[in-house]
């Protein structure tokens, strides 16, 4: 069994909450292991959200494994789950930190007692650079880092250090993108000229490394994509050796950081080519401690394919995240209606695959291909079915989702089971 350690206040819920039983009094988030809940019991209002524990204990195991061969860090993307206590799991790991993306995310890690956060985006707008200035100074202990890919965007924050009597300064990484993708300076030479005119902002802004992001081709196809994110990586590379050359990072350790989910073991390897002891490479896989059922399911596929080595470790990934239904309707010989949609799991890359059933209480049965969701509305799923099939109104589904991010943040409170569906714990979300 998995512990679930609070950082900072152990909320209450009750039954105004998705997933808890309606009318329900409030009750500490730390006592709904003790409920003796069961899911394929019926215990719990559906649609429900689901964790299971021994697939998030797997894949801890899987990146420690992982972290270990390759030599990297890791500061996980909090923005999947947004949940301090897969948070603390996190760290307690072994976490370098946590990658964020925005200010309200921020927030919620400084709520939560988190000290060391990379945001792997530009920081802009007054007041978003007004508040992570102001906790700097407020708190010596918070260590931060922050992207710019622009003179403009330095300037900003140099402006604002100074407005907060920020005396350490914001802590920089030069972003290097690719020619019509996201962010980013578009080359070394580009890279290389905005590192130098950072010099003159200093001490209010400190260039401390390089950064990138490989997720920026999605019309590419998978092979292409693996050529144009090692591409981007060896630019990201050149950058740093470049601006080191010309002794432009400012004094301490020089961060290195690419590598989200998809592609962490082609940054890992680019990074560790480098012997340079002053260099901290760093990855920020946000989904590998959940996974999925599809989409990071085949990336994963795909990886092991280009890094056999990895086979070696064992057990490998395992999609932990599921979100249980309800049937409320056969209306046609080939047709379920689910009591989910679009308000409870992603949609965004692929359509959610049904892969439990259970009826009558019974322990779940793996559910074939010939089960297909084909279209969601706001708060049903269609689900095609076999002639045959011996699903019932009232009969339980549970679904393997594509893409976590946007299932997470479509639940605020996730419950996590063992194999026979048992609760054992829940988590909360703060989107």
């Amino acid at each position: 069994m998995i512990e679930l350690r609070v950082i900072g206040e152990d909320p209450e819920v009750d039954g105004s909450i998705k997933g808890m039983p309606p009318g329900h009094p409030a009750v500490a988030l730390s006592q709904l292991g003790k409920k003796e809940w069961s899911i394929t019991a019926g215990d719990l209002p559906f649609p429900v959200a689901v964790l299971k524990q021994s697939a998030i204990a797997t894949n801890r195991e899987w990146m420690r494994q992982f972290l270990t061969e390759s030599g990297a860090l890791i500061a996980p993307h909090g923005k999947t789950t947004m949940s301090p206590q897969l948070f603390a799991m996190q760290l307690d790991d072994g976490a370098w930190g946590l990658t964020a993306a925005t200010a309200n995310q921020i927030a919620v890690y400084r709520k939560f007692g988190i000290n060391r956060i990379l945001m792997a985006n530009q920081l802009v707008g007054r007041a978003n650079i007004a508040f992570i200035a102001n906790e700097l100074v407020r708190d010596e202990n918070f260590e931060f880092y922050t992207l710019v890919d622009s003179v403009a965007a330095a300037e900003m924050l140099a402006n604002g250090a100074q407005a907060a009597g920020l005396e350490r300064g914001f802590n920089v990484l030069i972003e290097i993108g690719a020619r019509g993708a996201r962010t980013g300076v578009r080359s070394v030479e580009e890279g290389l000229t905005l590192a130098k005119s950072l010099q003159r902002l200093a001490p209010h802004v400190r260039l401390c490394g390089v950064e990138c992001y490989e997720g920026v081709f999605p019309t590419a196809t998978p092979a292409e994509r693996v050529q144009l994110s090692a591409k981007l990586f060896a630019n990201m590379m050149m950058l740093a050796d470049a601006i080191e050359v010309e002794n432009l990072f400012a004094p301490g350790d020089i961060l290195i950081t690419a590598g989200g989910t998809e592609f962490f073991d082609l940054a890992a390897r680019t990074m560790a080519r480098s012997t340079n002891r002053r260099r901290t490479c760093i990855i920020r896989s946000g989904c590998y401690l959940t996974h999925d059922d599809l989409a990071y399911e085949h990336a994963f596929q795909r990886m092991l394919q280009r890094t056999p080595e990895l086979e070696r470790i064992t057990p490998r990934l395992q999609p932990a995240l599921e979100v249980w239904t309800c049937v409320q309707s056969r209306p046609e010989p080939n047709l379920a209606l689910l009591t989910a949609g679009k308000r409870d799991v992603s949609f965004d890359f692929d359509l959610p695959m049904a892969k439990w059933w259970s009826s009558g209480g019974a322990q779940p049965e793996r559910l074939g291909k010939d089960y297909e969701c084909f279209r969601l509305n706001d708060q049903h799923i269609f689900l095609r079915i076999p002639d045959d099939s011996q699903l019932s109104v009232g009969d339980y589904v549970g679904l393997g989702v594509s893409h976590v991010c946007t299932t997470f943040d479509k639940w605020s409170l996730i419950y996590l089971v063992d194999d026979e569906y048992d609760v054992t714990g829940a988590i909360r979300t703060y989107f």
